[in-house]
């Protein structure tokens, strides 16, 4: 997963065990950490468990389907 947010925002990555960098620089996994406006955050794959939780101060600008702003690609 890779996002560029339009304002400052807090993000935080929980569950599964994930490489998370803002830019080019990694950053703790399961602790909020500042992404500047324009900056690219990137979420890698798992290094251990499955799911893992992006979590994004304002939320996420997308439609809701069945309630819910969230996908589950295993499942469709």
């Amino acid at each position: 997963l890779a996002v560029v947010p339009t304002v400052a925002v807090t993000l935080a990555v929980t569950g599964a065990v994930v490489p998370v960098r803002v830019g080019r620089r990694p950053v703790p996994w399961a602790t909020p950490v500042s992404v500047p406006a324009g900056a690219v955050a990137r979420v890698g794959a798992p290094v251990h468990g499955l799911r893992c939780y992006v979590a994004v101060s304002g939320g996420f600008a997308v439609r809701p389907v069945l309630g819910s702003r969230s996908t589950d690609t295993l499942s469709g």
